[in-house]
């Protein structure tokens, strides 16, 4: 982000805090990357409309991606990030989807390092029903989130259809996991919009 927003932590009971706490404090002062900023380039010739979902606040132009000066996150070597993409591809396009890049320092040197990966076209891919995990999740989050905007991109979120896949999902993840506390705010939520 541009204004240095920091770490945070969703926290559902006070047994949660001092894990949740060192966890994050040990990722704060042990950085393995520091100004990480992440790039997809789309290719126009593959993908016809694309559109990130969230993080609308902490999207960056494109010309401040090589700009040190603009504020950008620091990542611990245990955490991740995610991002979640919505694509209209054309199968008739040419080429790979596009291109992801990342750019950060080196706390050790303070050297600025960047790399980039090809996100590969695919003709086939897996029914949603059938993708990993770590998509189903993510994707039922996101869509959640819009609904609850109401943003016209969430008109489609089923909750019944969600919390029945979640129930699926919660034997993937660890027995007290995001999966369950996601699947308890989607039911109050239809509790509440009856």
């Amino acid at each position: 982000s541009r204004n240095g927003d920091g770490r945070y932590a969703f926290l559902n009971d006070l047994s949660s805090v001092d894990e949740m706490f060192s966890r994050k404090l040990a990722g704060a002062l042990r950085p393995a990357a520091a100004d990480l900023k992440v790039q997809i380039e789309f290719n126009p010739e593959r993908v016809e409309l694309y559109r990130q979902v969230g993080f609308e606040k902490h999207q960056l132009k494109r010309e401040y991606f090589r700009d040190n000066s603009i504020d950008a996150a620091e990542i611990a070597a245990a955490e991740a990030g995610n991002a979640l993409y919505v694509v209209k591809v054309n199968p008739r396009g040419k080429g790979d989807l596009g291109v992801f890049r990342i750019r950060y320092k080196e706390p050790e040197t303070g050297a600025y390092k960047e790399r980039e990966w090809p996100l590969a076209y695919r003709r086939e891919v897996v029914a949603f029903a059938d993708s990993s995990s770590a998509m189903r999740l993510a994707v039922h989050a996101a869509s959640f989130a819009e609904w609850l905007s109401e943003s016209p991109y969430g008109a489609g979120f089923e909750s019944e259809e969600a919390e029945a896949d979640l129930r699926v999902l919660r034997n993937e993840f660890p027995a007290e996991s995001p999966v369950k506390r996601l699947s308890k705010m989607i039911g109050q939520a239809r509790s509440i919009s009856r």
